[in-house]
């Protein structure tokens, strides 16, 4: 079942290649029957994997997109992979942090202008205005360049992220315990985020049913940017750690034939990104209200997020 879905196959392609019936296949998968001898040798020529690949769950095989050439992938060391998840783990803080600084980069233009709401400034609109804006972009500044920072051993992720690989004998069983160890953990936290998400809502949906003040109200809503920029470092670093093993063991969108295709976000987001930076200055510069328009982003990043999914629910939905 493995190797039929990394090569992108259905049970009754599979079965046609082997001229017997798909109900064979699928006994086969499911442990109820076991192939002949002369079949499990052409199911090995096939995928271009040693018999012994086939027949023993322990035995590290010569995976490889090309099975007519079979050749033989590089073989990662206990330490390759302990540096590998090193380094994603030290790349996964610095992303979670800085999209925590440019969630947390409205939150002193709506602080300032709550102030002056409260009349507890004695500034202008215009000047709390242009504080909070020069503050904002200050902080996504140094988010950008923090960006760049977590970039700097692309060529290591790559190796594990993009290329085809065996694992030496051990490691596997290793990481697949640190996966199935790990699930609940991440359930738990991504459930916790979502709850702050949802909570922080509510608090602003409560401000505006008990008709809070302007300040209260402004007040209110840097508090659920607080809860929901803590909420998204949590969620990143969470999936993170999850892919981190998912890469190593080539499960997921890091299997092998996951990785011959271009992901879906880079496929979609050359083409959505762009038009989202041209609604946003279109509308910027027509409305002057740059105080208003950053809304774009959020809604934009979620919308991008529910048309992954979608799309991706609908890939899975055509290859079943």
């Amino acid at each position: 079942m493995k190797y039929r879905k990394e090569m992108g196959w259905s049970q009754e392609e599979l079965a046609d290649k082997l001229n017997i019936s798909r109900q064979s296949v699928s006994k086969w998968e499911s442990g109820t029957s076991t192939p002949e001898l002369n079949k499990i040798i052409l199911l090995a020529d096939i995928f271009g994997v040693s018999i012994d690949t086939l027949v023993k769950d322990d035995v590290e095989s010569y995976v490889t997109i090309d099975p007519e050439n079979k050749l033989k992938l590089k073989k990662m060391s206990i330490d390759d992979v302990t540096r590998y998840e090193a380094l994603r783990n030290k790349k996964t803080r610095i992303i979670a942090k800085n999209v925590m600084i440019c969630i947390y980069a409205c939150v002193p233009l709506f602080f300032l202008l709550a102030m002056k709401q409260g009349g507890k400034l004695g500034i202008s609109t215009e000047v709390s205005v242009s504080v909070g804006l020069a503050s904002m972009f200050i902080m996504v500044s140094f988010a950008i360049s923090g960006f760049f920072k977590a970039d700097i051993n692309r060529k290591d992720y790559d190796l594990f992220e993009k290329q085809n690989f065996t694992l030496e004998y051990g490691i596997k069983e290793i990481y697949q315990e640190k996966s199935k160890h790990y699930r609940p953990i991440r359930s738990r936290r991504l459930s916790i985020s979502i709850s702050m998400i949802i909570i922080s809502v509510l608090l602003l949906i409560i401000s505006g049913i008990y008709h809070f003040s302007s300040m209260n109200v402004l007040l209110m809503f840097d508090v659920m940017i607080l809860l929901i920029g803590a909420s998204v470092a949590i969620i990143i670093d969470t999936v993170s750690k999850y892919n981190t093993y998912q890469s190593i063991l080539q499960e997921g969108v890091y299997s092998i034939s996951a990785k011959q295709e271009m992901p879906l976000y880079q496929k979609y987001g050359a083409v959505y990104w762009p038009i989202i930076v041209a609604i946003y200055l279109a509308w910027s510069f027509w409305t002057m209200d740059w105080g208003t328009t950053w809304i774009v982003w959020p809604v934009s990043a979620v919308l991008f997020a529910a048309l992954m999914g979608l799309v991706n629910l609908l890939k899975n939905k055509s290859d079943i």
